[in-house]
């Protein structure tokens, strides 16, 4: 039984509760993933919001013998096609992208691409080769080319010194690890966010550093909010988090994707799968960013505990 407590001094016409009942992590995928969907395209990072949650639910499901609604399993091949066609249509001559199809080619936003076209080759997706080659190519070049000398403060900094990081992530995924970046991270780890933690744990790990992976996953203990009387644990800002590598979804969905590779029975990973499920707005997160990034967080956590679909009477 959940007790819901109605303040007494509310303004009753101004009120609105709304009550959205998840008997399962699945049916909180079922539900986000329409307004996915439902987006319109926009720029490129909005059509890898919707076309990476796309795959890996699909595949997801697929795996765990879950069986789609109706609307998404119809509207998924289109999404998933459609994205990779708009893909193809943005990306740069030097293989990169930016926001949009006639920009600047952007570190961030090509990490980005490359982690989702990287995942969704790993759940089955169909990938065009040579877009791939190319985008991974771009991104070598730019990070053996990055300076790491300079002024270690101030917003430019911390926004290379992250991307950095992502760069480095997405590269050791697919096998073309910069250990002298990796290195590099690793000695500055003091100033990487939580965002910025998960993602060197996971690298680390994945470049056979694993003794060093959990020195920096037990720095994230360390920094974690945890709230003993639901039971959760998040990591990031809830306010001010202007920038991603400061945002509290993003930071926790990566907080739980590194406990799930690296220990994944630590309660912290049960906390932030909880606290990501409990900060939902409605049925989905605040941007559709955000909502992208807690599929897939979401998604992990399933296969990894082989969750399935559960009924619920109220």
């Amino acid at each position: 039984t959940q007790m819901v407590f109605v303040p007494r001094d509310r303004i009753i016409s101004s009120t609105k509760l709304q009550v959205v009942l998840s008997p399962s992590l699945a049916s909180c995928l079922h539900d986000a993933l329409p307004y996915l969907l439902d987006y319109p395209y926009g720029c490129v990072e909005q059509t890898m919001s919707r076309f990476t949650p796309a795959a890996i639910v699909a595949s997801t499901l697929r795996e765990l013998n879950i069986p789609p609604s109706p609307l998404i399993e119809r509207k998924l091949p289109a999404v998933i096609e459609q994205g990779l066609s708009r893909l193809a249509l943005f990306q740069h001559p030097d293989g990169g992208w930016g926001w949009w199809k006639d920009d600047e080619t952007n570190g961030y936003m090509t990490a980005c691409v490359l982690y989702g076209l990287t995942m969704a080759r790993e759940a089955g997706v169909a990938v065009d080769e040579d877009m791939f080659r190319r985008g991974l190519d771009r991104q070598v070049r730019e990070v053996l080319e990055k300076p790491s000398a300079g002024a270690r403060s101030g917003y430019r900094y911390f926004s290379d010194l992250h991307t950095l990081m992502y760069q480095a992530f997405v590269l050791q995924l697919n096998g073309r690890g910069v250990p002298e970046s990796l290195e590099l991270l690793w000695t500055r780890r003091d100033e990487l966010t939580p965002h910025g933690l998960a993602l060197l744990a996971r690298t680390l790990w994945r470049a056979g550093r694993q003794d060093d992976a959990r020195i920096v996953l037990r720095n994230m203990h360390n920094v974690a909010v945890v709230t003993p009387e639901n039971g959760t644990a998040r990591w990031g800002r809830l306010r001010d988090g202007w920038y991603w590598w400061h945002d509290a979804v993003e930071s926790t969905a990566q907080g739980l994707l590194a406990h799930l590779e690296i220990d994944p029975r630590n309660p912290l990973a049960a906390q932030a799968m909880k606290w990501l499920v409990l900060n939902r707005e409605g049925n989905r997160w605040k941007s559709t960013k955000d909502t992208g990034q807690a599929i897939l967080a979401l998604a992990a956590w399933m296969k990894n505990r082989q969750e399935m679909l559960t009924d619920m009477t109220v």
